[in-house]
């Protein structure tokens, strides 16, 4: 059974919008409705969840490119340039071409 989603009215959504927005990306149902007619529904947007993978392998894929954890601070994989070769501005640059 699928549980009832949460409603607000638009005065009430425009007193705390940041309580519906977090139900929505909690996964619950939430509805705006707009003198009494369900106007709107709130969903989270979902990035595809391999996306940061397949960019990770491309620029590993890249000659000259290191993708590295190198920092243990920081909560994602770095990105550096090894030896001889163009710098990041001017692959960008070549690549724009």
């Amino acid at each position: 059974m699928k549980p009832h989603p949460q409603c607000y009215t638009v005065k009430e959504f425009s007193v705390n919008p940041s309580r519906a927005i977090h139900q929505a990306m909690a996964g619950e149902e939430v509805i705006i409705s707009l003198r009494g007619v369900p106007t709107v529904r709130l969903v989270p947007i979902e990035a595809p969840k391999d996306a940061r993978a397949d960019v990770l392998a491309f620029l590993a894929s890249m000659p000259g490119v290191q993708v590295a954890q190198c920092r243990p601070w920081l909560p994602r994989p770095t990105i550096g340039l090894s030896g001889e070769g163009p710098t990041a501005s001017e692959m960008l640059l070549e690549d724009r071409r």
